[in-house]
């Protein structure tokens, strides 16, 4: 995607649900390398709604708070 995104310049992408990182597997790479990538174009918007549905449902909570401390997928997203 990274050679599309550069290839056209004047063409706006939205990256939906901040590309989908695999918080559910504990996995923020090759995610994190790849946002920060995404991240120095300005031709890229993110949209960060969609990340709880990334974590394992159990119990009815959407997302279960031992997920949460390490993975911090959403400060690495707003960092880049």
């Amino acid at each position: 995607m990274l050679d599309l995104v550069r290839q056209c310049p004047n063409t706006r992408f939205v990256l939906d649900h901040c590309g989908k990182p695999a918080i559910r597997d504990a996995l923020l790479e090759p995610w994190k390398t790849d946002i920060a990538l995404l991240a120095e174009c300005a031709n890229v918007w993110c949209k960060l709604s969609g990340l709880v549905t990334e974590a394992t449902h159990m119990g009815g909570a959407s997302w279960i708070s031992h997920q949460t401390p390490r993975m911090s997928s959403s400060d690495s997203a707003l960092s880049a």
